[in-house]
This record gives structure tokens, C-alpha cells and sequence, in this order.
């Protein structure tokens, strides 16, 4: 396979199973196929991260249209965290004009998100436009108490009514910025909702789970393709060995999912709505942000201990906040009791770079044993069994093997509350031919990537393709 180069900063190798790209400047072009160019960023600018939860937004009280990737920023106060690029420009529009108004809470533009699942998977040809909710095919829900919110989808099982924290000048042109949502609000439909197992002697009281399966999730895939889950998979956090010497991690293994006949819709002590308060403890009795918000993309981020120690650990707050010819990518990273850092966190900032690999599930249980809590001066790559590649445009180790790896260099670190948002920009990709379209754009579909659900223990492999009818 033999793929042709525009001359300049952009380079571009075919090997025996990989094709890299340099997305350095935005002018380069890559052939790939007789006839038929695009740009280098342009490929990988929408599928820089795949398996994104998605959610239908409402800015104001008449339009709405599908926000293809969002993530966490913050758990508490809950704070979610998109690209510019996802919103509509009309959308986006009526945030700018809100800016300088963040800080005054009456004025404040209120945001409806609306978690999207295949329940408006007819809409999916027409909605990143932003459109009537007629024009679109869905049904506005009730208004939420707080009349300020535009309506929600009906159709949606989860209601997420926000108002806008921030938007963060990526520093590249273009009007790009992250931009950063609080919730409010949060209404729960009890179709979602199960049963929790027995609390034991001196377990939390709880009221219902959130459950996944039930939700049926739409991931976006980037270039307007959508997936969802086969189902929900189970993987323990890593252990230690009997002797104290190692970690080891359980099997990646498919949740055997059965509902009695005394299912939670039947159960009267729950109404048919759950709703949380953000600023107050939720009803359900923990925090069900991680459990709403799926799936979430992992990001495997590598990095050098500035004593040369290779580190990786998994990141499932992790999205592109720039798209197109200047991709962009951020992590959240908690920071525990003390103010210490992760050591992403601290690596990131002190070498100015950092590496994502995409965990795969022939991938799964390395990264599992690289979320393990050992000491600074250990490295993952070596407790997990991982070969360290070196990046050939920033000094940041890879993972060999990876399907999609990127190369990225450190731009800011955005104060989110108890979490640290680190923004890179990729400078350079390698991806594994076997997971390309016959363009060159990353093919999910093929890529099947590992997503975060809920709980501790829960994983989705993103590997059922949504077809999605070409618009009229």
C-alpha cells in the first residue's frame, strides 16, 4: 500500500501494518486513493477520539441538534466539558453573546442536554443540524420547574438542565474554545433504573443503579457515524498478588444481564421520575454522574517521568476539545486530598507533551493493570507487560501495538474545581491500516474501542454500528 505526500512540515510513512500522520500544518495533504485527497488533520480531526457519549442540546426554546461528544470535568460540582466544534454555529452563537454574563447567575444562558440513545436513532440523519424539535422528529419533554431551561427530548431517558461555566480560548484562531457546562438538574426516568443487590451490615443505602444496558447508549464515531454497546462487560480493578510483589487483573468478561419478574418498573417505592439537585446529596444515595455520562472513551495516557520513567495510566474523562486542522485533546485528572497531583498531571507539565493510546480489547487488561496505585519511580509500561515506543515527534512513550496512537504537545491546564483539565494538541497520529475506511479516516466499526461505564467494574466494547440514512 503505497500513500502519496505534500511536501512541508507534514510527514507521512506507510510501514508494514500502520500509517502515520503528522498533523503539524494544516496545508499538508495525503493521497489515498486515485484522484482523491484531504487533509491529514481533517481525517483524524473527528475520530481523534471515538466511542463519545452523545447528548441532544437545546440552547434556546425552539431548536435542538446532537452534540457528538462531551465528557466530565468536574464529579462535584458536576461540570461537563465539549468542544466548540460539536455545537451548531447558531448554538454556539447565543453562548458567545452569554460570555460576559457567566458570572451573573440571572443571566446566565441555560443549556438543556438531553442523553441521546437509540431511541432517536431516526433522527440521526439530519441532527447535527439545529432544527425544530418538530423539523428534527422528536417531542419536546415538560418543562422543567425552572421555566429559564429550554425543553428537554422526550424520548430521552435522562434530562441534564445546565448553565454555562466557561469557554476556554484554545489559543489557535478559528473562534475554537472548550467550553465547560454546570449542571443544575438532573431528571432520571425509572425505565433506566434497577434494583440495586442487598446493602450489607453497614453498607450505603441505595436507592436504585443506573443501568446501562437499559439506556442503550449512542456513541459517536466521528464523520457523522454512530455505535452503540453489545452489552455491558465486567473488569475489577487490579489486585495484588498473594505475595505482595505484583498486581494482577481479573478477566474481561460479558455481564450475564437478567431481570426478575419483580423488576424495578414494577416497584412502587420509586417514582417514575428521579430528580437530583445537583447543589444537594442525589436521592439515589451516591453520585450518578460517571453512570449518566457513558460511554466514556478512555484516554491511555503515556508519558516520562523527567528521570526517563515511562508512566501510562487510563483516563475515562477524556474528550477532543478542537476538531479539524488543529485537533485537540483533554484529560481530567483528579486531584487527591493534599492538592497532590497525578502523575500525568505532574509529567504533562513539566516535559510539555504527552501520548494517547487507544485501548482495544486485546488491550483491556494491560490498561487495567496500568491503573494500578504504584510508586513514582515504577513505571506501568513495566507492571503491565507494555513495550514503551518511543514518539517520533514529541518525547512521549506509546504503546506498541496500539491501533491508534497519539502524539501530542501540552498546551494548558484549565482549573475545573477538584479536577485539572490538561489540553493537548496532536501534532502527530499513527494509525493501524486495519482499522481505516478506504479514504483514511479511522474506521470505529473496525476499531471497536473500550469504553467507562458507571461503577467500578463496568466496561463497554463500542462494536455495534447505528446506520444512519443519507439526509434528503
Amino acid at each position: 500500500l503505497t500513500f502519496g505526500i505534500n511536501t512541508g512540515n507534514v510527514g507521512l510513512r506507510a510501514h508494514n501494518s500502520f500509517l502515520a500522520m503528522s498533523t503539524m500544518a494544516s496545508s499538508a495533504h495525503v493521497q489515498t486513493k486515485a484522484g482523491e485527497t484531504k487533509g491529514a488533520a481533517n481525517l483524524l480531526g473527528e475520530t481523534a477520539v471515538v466511542g463519545k457519549p452523545c447528548a441532544w442540546i437545546s440552547v434556546n426554546h425552539d431548536k435542538v441538534a446532537l452534540l457528538d461528544g462531551y465528557n466530565i470535568a468536574n464529579m462535584s460540582p458536576p461540570i461537563l466539558v465539549m468542544a466548540s466544534d460539536a455545537i451548531p454555529n447558531i448554538m454556539l452563537d447565543q453562548l458567545l453573546l452569554s460570555g460576559d454574563n457567566a458570572d451573573n447567575n440571572s443571566k446566565q444562558t441555560k443549556v438543556t442536554l438531553s442523553c441521546a440513545s437509540l431511541r432517536e436513532e431516526h433522527c440521526l440523519d439530519r441532527a447535527k443540524n439545529a432544527l425544530s424539535f418538530g423539523e428534527m422528529g422528536l417531542v419536546p419533554a415538560a418543562t422543567s420547574k425552572n421555566s429559564d431551561y429550554p425543553p428537554a427530548v422526550d424520548s430521552s431517558p435522562i434530562h441534564m438542565y445546565c448553565h454555562l461555566v466557561d469557554m476556554i480560548d484554545l489559543g489557535v484562531g478559528g473562534g475554537k474554545t472548550m467550553v465547560l457546562l454546570g449542571i443544575d438538574e438532573v431528571v432520571m426516568k425509572k425505565e433506566i433504573l434497577t434494583l440495586p443487590p442487598p446493602a450489607g451490615d453497614g453498607g450505603r443505602s441505595i436507592l436504585a443503579l443506573v443501568d446501562a444496558a437499559k439506556m442503550k447508549p449512542l456513541a459517536a464515531m466521528g464523520h457523522g457515524k454512530y455505535a452503540t454497546m453489545s452489552g455491558v462487560h465486567l473488569l475489577l480493578r487490579p489486585s495484588q498478588t498473594q505475595d505482595k510483589n505484583g498486581w494482577e487483573s481479573d478477566p474481561f468478561v460479558l455481564k450475564d444481564v437478567k431481570y426478575d419478574d419483580d423488576d424495578i418498573t414494577t416497584t412502587s417505592s420509586i417514582p417514575d421520575t428521579v430528580e437530583w439537585i445537583t447543589s444537594e446529596p442525589s436521592p439515589l444515595g451516591f453520585n450518578p454522574l460517571k453512570a449518566i455520562v457513558i460511554p466514556r472513551p478512555i484516554g491511555w495516557i503515556s508519558t516520562y517521568h523527567p528521570a526517563t520513567v515511562p508512566h501510562i495510566a487510563p483516563y475515562s474523562f477524556y474528550i477532543d476539545v478542537a476538531r479539524g486542522d488543529t485537533p485537540m485533546v483533554a484529560f481530567s485528572a483528579f486531584r487527591p486530598a493534599g492538592n497532590s497531583l497525578k502523575d500525568a498531571q505532574l509529567d504533562v507539565e513539566e516535559t510539555k507533551c504527552f501520548g494517547v493510546s487507544t485501548v482495544t480489547q486485546d488491550l483491556v487488561e494491560a490498561m487495567n493493570l496500568s491503573s494500578a496505585p504504584i510508586e513514582r519511580g515504577e513505571s506501568e509500561f513495566e507492571l503491565a507487560g507494555l513495550v514503551a515506543q518511543a514518539g517520533t515527534h514529541v518525547r512521549a512513550p506509546l504503546v506498541q501495538g496500539a491501533k491508534v496512537q497519539l502524539e501530542c504537545e501540552y498546551v494548558k491546564t484549565v482549573d475545573a474545581g477538584g479536577f485539572s483539565v490538561i489540553i493537548g494538541k496532536v501534532v502527530s497520529s499513527r494509525v493501524a491500516k486495519s482499522v481505516l475506511t478506504n479514504d483514511g479516516a479511522v474506521d470505529g466499526k473496525k476499531l471497536k474501542p473500550v469504553t467507562r461505564l458507571g461503577y467500578t467494574d463496568e466496561y463497554a466494547v463500542i462494536d455495534q454500528c447505528v446506520e444512519v440514512s443519507p439526509s434528503v
